[in-house]
C-alpha cells in the first residue's frame, strides 16, 4: 500500500521560504575549499621588469556533513479525552502539522518554519533533512533562562555550540476548535520525544525545575551527549510525574500523537 500523499507548503510569516534546492546545496556532501591564489603584479622601478608572485594555501576538505536521520514515515495516533486511542470515524479531519523552530531552548519562543497537510491519514512521510538548511538559521547558544525556568544549572559544552528544537502544533481546516495537542512519542517505550539539531558535537547536562501547564513544578535532569552535528532524538522519561530525564534516544520509534493539552503537559510550555 503506498504512502498518503502529503501536501507541504510554508507556514503562515515563516521567515524563511522553504526552497529544498537551496537546502540541498547547503547540506550537499563534503566540499572542499579551493587554495587561495593571489597574483601580484611588482613593477619594478629599474627596468620595469614585471613579476608574478602567486600565493597559495593548500587545499583541505571540510569536516563530515551533518547527520541525517533519513526519510521518516510516521504513524499518526489520535487519542480520546480518556487517554485511549480514538475510533477512525472519530479522529479530525483535515488536520495540519506546523514545524517551528525554538533556539537555544526546549521551551520558549517558536519561529513557524512549515506546514504539513496530513489530513486523515495514518500515517505520512517526512524528511527532516529538507528542512536543515532553513533550521541552520534559527540555532543559537544556549538560552541562559532555558525556556523561563524558576532555576537551571543546565549547560552546553562547549559554550559556542548552537542548537535548536523542532516544535509541534496541530490544528484542522475543517474544526476551528480542535482543542488538542501534538507530539512525538515512542510507543515501545512511552517515552515522549523531541527532536533536536546541533551545529556540532557537544554535551547537554545539568538540572532545572520549571513551571508546566498543570502549574506544577517539575523537576529535570539533562544527560544528552551529542555525538556530531545534525538531528538528534532525546526522550523524556519520566520517574514521577514531576521528575523527568532527558537523554539521547536509542533506535527512537517516532509517532505523532494528537492528544488534549495535559497529555503533553511536560514538553509544551
Amino acid at each position: 500500500m503506498s504512502q498518503p500523499r502529503v501536501t507541504e507548503h510554508l507556514w503562515t510569516n515563516a521567515s524563511h521560504p522553504v526552497s529544498p534546492g537551496i537546502i540541498r546545496a547547503e547540506t550537499d556532501g563534503r566540499r572542499k575549499r579551493s587554495g587561495l591564489r593571489v597574483l601580484v603584479e611588482v613593477g619594478l622601478r629599474t627596468g620595469r621588469v614585471l613579476g608574478l608572485l602567486i600565493l597559495s594555501a593548500v587545499s583541505h576538505a571540510e569536516s563530515d556533513p551533518p547527520k541525517s536521520i533519513g526519510s521518516l514515515d510516521i504513524p499518526v495516533k489520535t487519542l480520546d479525552s480518556t487517554g485511549k486511542l480514538a475510533a477512525w470515524e472519530e479522529q479530525p479531519s483535515g488536520l495540519v502539522l506546523g514545524l517551528g523552530a525554538i533556539a537555544g531552548s526546549l521551551w520558549g519562543v517558536t519561529t513557524p518554519l512549515q506546514a504539513l497537510l496530513i489530513e486523515h491519514a495514518p500515517s505520512f512521510r517526512w524528511d527532516p533533512q529538507v528542512q536543515s538548511g532553513v533550521v541552520g538559521s534559527h540555532l543559537a547558544r544556549l538560552d541562559k533562562k532555558f525556556g523561563h525556568a524558576l532555576s537551571s544549572s543546565v549547560t552546553l559544552v562547549p559554550e559556542d555550540a548552537r542548537f535548536a528544537r523542532i516544535a509541534t502544533t496541530v490544528w484542522s481546516k475543517t474544526k476551528p476548535d480542535l482543542g488538542k495537542a501534538v507530539g512525538w512519542m515512542d510507543p515501545e517505550t512511552g517515552n515522549e520525544l523531541v527532536l533536536l539539531y546541533f551545529d556540532r558535537p557537544c554535551r547537554l547536562s545539568g538540572s532545572l525545575t520549571r513551571k508546566i501547564l498543570s502549574h506544577e513544578e517539575l523537576n529535570e535532569t539533562f544527560d544528552v551527549e551529542v555525538a556530531s552535528a545534525g538531528w538528534l532524538w532525546v526522550q523524556i522519561e519520566h520517574a514521577d510525574p514531576l521528575h523527568s530525564t532527558v537523554s539521547r534516544a536509542v533506535s527512537p520509534h517516532p509517532t505523532l500523537v494528537i492528544a488534549s493539552p495535559e497529555r503533553f503537559r511536560h514538553i509544551h510550555r
